[in-house]
């Protein structure tokens, strides 16, 4: 009775998260932190249910020595009180992880149910999205979320539209998946998110590419050539336009030294005076404390933001390069077992959707933040986990059948 109980409010967690993290904002760590309780229960009074496998294992393994070096990186240059360490809490995701994934490896949610009720979170979203901008007049609109992180989820479940249309066969699941896909984009678009457009065609370039290997060739070039009269029409949009041409305007601007104020000047100078700092104390770095104070030094404009718009630069200023190694491995590890299960039927889907998770996370990180705002980190923590233990699940039914 206990365990059909634990089982029936991990499924519904799970089948819920996925609407959740792209139409409320912060209520996705709710709904983690429940997930996370279910799991510490099950580890200490219900081990016997416990089956993670070993790349479920790694995975979390890695997690949390990810978030023990930005710890200790905080501990050796002097953090003392609780105060010292409020950045840091925005990765306890990493931490939680192995009872994260405790939990999700119990659910019994198919890998469609979960993308389906991603596809309905995409909808709602979308719908309050084009109601702010085409009633309200609202620019940049981007829901209850900042733009650009809206932006960056907005670009993940376009995307896992794309994959879902591109990997099912009956018509209606196809059009409505590549209409959700179409109206998402343009999502992108309305966000105003340079970094969340490019990463988006980057994405869908990507996986026509992986696609193109073992799908019918007509097929990807009518997709090709609908897509680049989208991707035509997004370019002619002259807010679209405006914003692209401001942006090489300003890089000009901070080449020759002038106008360091603007957008793309603050993040120019993020990466020149981040890699200066890093320099200072390069293997455990300087800190997850104020960038407008450890930037101070070598900055020729002061930081008017909490974080640096670049996740390279932002784990070599944090922690160094024990920083920058754990950021590559938390991102490396699940991208060997998604691409390894591309080439396996059963786990094709799954394989596909984890890469374009991965590939996702790393592009936005060249001009936003992600490991470091737990909003975002919400979304990372849950697929990366969803997925890896969906495959293994896949895997064991295929060798008891």
């Amino acid at each position: 009775m206990c365990q059909s109980i634990h089982r029936k409010i991990i499924d519904y967690l799970v089948l819920t998260l996925p609407f959740i993290l792209i139409t409320l904002k912060n209520v996705g760590n709710v709904w983690l932190l429940l997930l996370v309780i279910v799991g510490g229960y099950l580890f200490l009074f219900d081990r016997d249910r416990i089956r993670l496998s070993s790349e479920v294992k790694i995975f979390s393994s890695i997690s949390v020595v990810y978030f023990l070096i930005f710890a200790l990186s905080n501990y050796f240059n002097g953090a003392a009180s609780l105060d010292d360490y409020s950045d840091l809490f925005k990765k306890l995701h990493f931490l939680l992880t192995p009872l994260l994934a405790i939990a999700i490896t119990q659910a019994r949610i198919s890998l469609k149910q979960v993308l389906v009720s991603g596809l309905i979170g995409l909808l709602f979203g979308l719908t309050y999205q084009y109601y702010q901008s085409f009633h309200l007049n609202m620019n940049r609109s981007s829901g209850l979320f900042n733009a650009n992180i809206y932006g960056d989820i907005l670009a993940l479940y376009s995307i896992f539209a794309f994959v879902f249309m591109i990997n099912h066969h009956k018509f209606y699941e196809r059009f409505i998946s590549f209409a959700l896909f179409l109206t998402g984009a343009y999502g992108v678009v309305l966000t105003g998110s340079r970094g969340s457009i490019l990463a988006l065609l980057a994405l869908v370039i990507i996986t026509l590419f992986i696609q193109y290997k073992s799908s019918k060739k007509q097929l990807l070039m009518f997709i090709l050539a609908l897509l680049s009269v989208v991707v035509l029409v997004t370019l002619l949009d002259p807010s679209i336009q405006k914003r692209f041409d401001l942006a090489y305007q300003q890089i000009e601007l901070w080449l020759s030294g002038e106008k360091l104020t603007t957008s793309a000047g603050y993040r120019l100078e993020y990466i020149r005076s981040g890699f200066l700092a890093f320099m200072h104390s390069p293997w455990f770095g300087l800190g997850m404390f104020d960038p407008q104070v450890l930037l101070s030094e070598y900055s020729r404009i002061k930081s008017p933001h909490s974080h640096l718009h670049n996740e390279i630069t932002g784990h070599l200023l944090s922690a160094g390069l024990m920083g920058i190694v754990g950021y590559f491995a938390i991102l490396y590890a699940p991208f060997h077992i998604f691409k390894k299960n591309l080439q396996i039927k059963e786990n094709r889907l799954a394989g596909l959707i984890g890469l374009n998770l991965v590939i996702g996370f790393f592009l936005f990180g060249l001009t936003h933040v992600t490991f470091q705002q737990e909003v975002i980190n919400s979304v990372w923590m849950f697929y990366s986990v969803y997925l890896i233990a969906q495959i293994k699940h896949q895997d064991a039914s295929n060798s008891s059948s």
